[in-house]
């Protein structure tokens, strides 16, 4: 094995192979290159460009990504609340089924629970009606 010990520089081209430990503050000066599959790893955090076209992801499982086009946060639980943003969109979800959608032109809210007419103070059929608190898809 050999060392390097005390001050000192090293300059030109370098390739260092094998498994690295480095301990102790560090400062870089310009870019860091991560060839192939590289992973960073920080903690309980993981930069992975393989993942839904580059992801972060956070230690419990939330994760952003971005894939094409779009930007997502996911809460990383099973059904769990996601934010969607791509271009002319963006889309929100408390999980499951239901979710609303916003665009330049139009507000979609996909999966409302539904009231009869009887039921909200006879409005229109196929409007959204309020009680105060939620929002209602009326039926008949």
């Amino acid at each position: 094995p050999w060392s390097l010990d005390g001050n000192g520089n090293i300059t030109g081209a370098v390739t260092v192979s094998g498994t690295i430990a480095l301990t102790g503050d560090m400062t870089v000066t310009g870019d860091i290159v991560v060839t192939g599959d590289g992973r960073v790893k920080v903690g309980n955090l993981t930069l992975d460009p393989s993942s839904n076209g580059g992801s972060l992801k956070f230690g419990g499982g939330p994760e952003v990504y971005a894939s094409g086009t779009t930007l997502a946060l996911y809460s990383g639980a099973l059904n769990g609340g996601h934010v969607e943003l791509a271009p002319g969109s963006a889309k929100v979800s408390g999980g499951g089924t239901r979710w609303m959608e916003i665009t330049s032109t139009n507000i979609k809210l996909v999966g409302l629970p539904t009231r009869t007419r009887a039921n909200a103070n006879n409005a229109v059929v196929g409007t959204v009606w309020t009680d105060g608190s939620n929002l209602y898809q009326v039926v008949p």
